[in-house]
Order: C-alpha cells, then structure tokens, then sequence
C-alpha cells in the first residue's frame, strides 16, 4: 500500500493516462511513500511527479506484516508488474526510509516504463516565449511518434531544432498554415525548437520520450 497508490488495471481501461502530481509532502507513510502497478492492462502514459518531499516510509512495519512476506517494505517509489508507458519526475526529495527497504526506489518491476528525470515539465507545459500564433503538439511526443507544428497566421516559417546545450540539430522550412511534421528520427532527450515567421522568433521547450 502506498500514499500514493497508483494501479494499471483493464477493468478500468488499459491506460492510466495524463495524471501529474505536484507540490506535495509524504510524511511518515505506514509502507511506501509511491506506488506505481501494474495488475493488468497495459500501463501508464503521461504521468507526472514534481517537487515531491517524501519524510518517513514504513512506519508500521513490521506491525503491518502478518503474513511475513519477504519483500521490502518502505521504498520511496516502488514500481511492480512491469508497466508500459512513460512518466517524467523533477525535484523529488527522500529521508528518514523506514520499514526494510535498502533503497528509495525500487525498479526492479519498473519493465519499459520511462522513467526520465526533466525538471523541464513545467517548461514544457507552458513553453518560455509561449506563442498564440506558433502551436506545438504533443509536448513531450512519445516513442515513434511524431512532432507537429502548426500556425493559424503565418504562411511561410523556418524551424531549426537544437540540443538541450544549444548545439545544431535539424532544420526545416514550413510553406502553408496547415499541421506539418517536424519531429522525424529525433533521439529521446530535451531540446530547443525555434520558430522564425519572418518577423519574430518563437522559442519553446519540448521533450521526446
């Protein structure tokens, strides 16, 4: 049982998609402080952690171990049942593990959940230099999807693409106010599209997962 107990399960749907938790402290939890499984379904899509301070895991152990079953007790996050899916974390803070947990996460079941470490969320939710006329989507695009761009004003536009450090990715020149497809053959990481209309230079963060 954790604080928090998130559970993949396909009587409800085969994804538990787009859930952010922010801003919250986890004081002295009776087991795990965060507890991401999958019993059945797929997994989890678009989850979210940031700035999370979890103070004491396992405080009813061994009281709350009956049946003393052999698994630790008290992680910080546990992930069980080898999920699918993605999840982006920033700024999570642990002490005082408890109960008989020998580490603050556990991944052992994590199987191809991502799990990315980005304190970029924000960022990337509500881009710096935000444009109305300029609109990006997915933001964070993931797995072989692809990147969409898309201007209701401007005809005619280039796009450059660069690493988290500034360095030189690809470039593209858009013609036309439709949805064009920007973001082939990236790698996963964090970069810095900039979008130039001729007029004015539009810079926003996105994440490919």
């Amino acid at each position: 049982v954790g604080a928090v107990d998130i559970a993949s399960d396909d009587k409800a749907g085969a994804w538990v998609k787009n859930v952010t938790f922010k801003n919250i402290d986890i004081t002295d939890s009776r087991n795990d402080a965060i507890y991401i499984h999958k019993k059945s379904g797929e997994g989890f899509s678009n989850l979210k952690f940031e700035n999370i301070t979890i103070n004491g895991t396992g405080r009813e152990f061994p009281l709350n171990n009956a049946l003393n079953r052999n698994w630790g007790r008290g992680y910080g996050i546990l992930f069980v049942g080898y999920p699918s899916g993605d999840g982006i974390y920033c700024d999570i803070n642990y002490s005082n593990r408890g109960g008989n947990a020998l580490t603050n996460v556990n991944s052992e079941q994590i199987g191809n959940f991502s799990w990315i470490s980005s304190c970029l969320t924000t960022s990337l939710e509500n881009p710096f230099n935000a444009s109305d006329i300029v609109h990006l989507y997915p933001n964070p695009f993931i797995h072989s999807s692809n990147l969409l761009i898309r201007s209701d004003e401007v005809e005619n536009y280039f796009v450059v693409i660069k690493d988290i450090s500034g360095r030189y990715v690809s470039s593209k020149s858009v013609a036309g106010d439709g949805v064009h497809t920007i973001g082939e053959d990236l790698p996963t990481g964090i970069f810095i599209l900039e979008v130039f209309d001729g007029n004015t230079l539009h810079r926003l963060n996105l994440l490919k997962l």
